[in-house]
């Protein structure tokens, strides 16, 4: 299982966006870049590896201070961030269970998940948004 997700990972980020049946569909558009934020140097590493997703929505709060004074709300040191709450719409996520598709992310997040205290997820795939809309 844990193949099939980092084959389907590795397929999105390395896809051409210029592939040639672009020109014959609706072009979608990823978002590909986020404005970094002063001394969140956790967000800004994990804004940069969701993007790796090619996701068309990308949310990702810091509710770090809402949590002081419990278990885990120092965070990773150098910032106190330790709790956030992530949206994202992406193809990637097709065909997934919502169980497959937050491994995905910790997957893709990699070594930061280990700093994090709590990551609260919706994580949808690109149809199912169009078809709510």
């Amino acid at each position: 299982m844990l193949a099939v997700m980092k084959a389907k990972a590795a397929m999105y980020a390395d896809k051409s966006d210029d592939d040639a049946n672009d020109d014959a569909q609706e072009e979608t558009v990823f978002i590909s870049s986020f404005d970094e934020v002063q001394g969140k140097p956790m967000y800004n590493e994990m804004m940069a590896s969701l993007l790796k997703l090619k996701p068309v929505k990308l949310d990702l709060e810091d509710g770090s201070a809402q949590h002081a004074g419990h278990a885990g709300s120092k965070g990773w040191e150098e910032s106190g961030e330790s709790h956030f709450n992530l949206t994202i719409v992406a193809d990637v996520f097709a065909g997934l269970s919502p169980v497959k598709r937050h491994k995905l992310i910790y997957l893709v997040l990699g070594d930061t998940m280990e700093k994090i205290h709590a990551l609260q997820i919706s994580a949808k795939a690109t149809d199912e948004v169009a078809d709510e809309e």
